[in-house]
């Protein structure tokens, strides 16, 4: 009985023993694991929980360069296309310019022409008159000249001799 007593019956041994390690390692060792990790842990969470708050400014930081990149990026495309627009604006404007000055030029030009032109056919016509009244003039002088020197041969032969000469030539003019 003494030993009954002292040594449980081995069938609630095995029981008070089973209990015993379910006692152990369902609350015991959590236990203890809790003891020893719970400042690791809470560490751990509240190192998680600012890397997260760190991150999430990190990414609206991220997200605002984002923003003024892209809206940089729109602004300068916009500036560009206004810089090209300009340029052809500007380059339309000095062509409309070289054409203005072309065509003032060339109705300039046509003007002198025209006033070149016409005062060359006033000198040609009045070269032309002049030409026409030195011709008659001359024409008229030679006609003198040559009476005047039927008459001085006339005059010649009657005075100095060879009378019927002289006849002859008076008869022919």
């Amino acid at each position: 009985v003494a030993e009954e007593q002292w040594l449980p019956h081995p069938a609630d041994r095995l029981d008070l023993w089973e209990a015993d390690f379910d006692h152990f390692v369902n609350v015991t060792v959590p236990e203890t694991i809790e003891n020893q990790s719970g400042r690791v842990t809470r560490h751990l969470i509240k190192a998680q929980e600012t890397f997260e708050i760190d991150n999430a400014k990190l990414m609206k930081r991220e997200r605002k360069i984002n923003e003024r990149h892209e809206f940089h990026v729109a602004d300068a495309h916009k500036n560009m296309t206004e810089v090209v627009r300009k340029r052809k604006d500007c380059f339309v404007l000095v062509e409309e310019d070289i054409y203005a000055e072309e065509r003032d030029s060339d109705r300039a030009e046509e003007r002198h022409f025209d006033v070149t032109h016409h005062r060359v056919r006033e000198v040609q016509t009045m070269k032309s008159g002049l030409a026409q009244a030195r011709e008659d003039t001359d024409v008229a002088i030679l006609e003198t000249i040559n009476v005047t020197m039927a008459r001085l041969q006339t005059s010649v032969l009657e005075n100095f001799g060879a009378g019927e000469r002289a006849e002859e030539l008076s008869d022919g003019s």
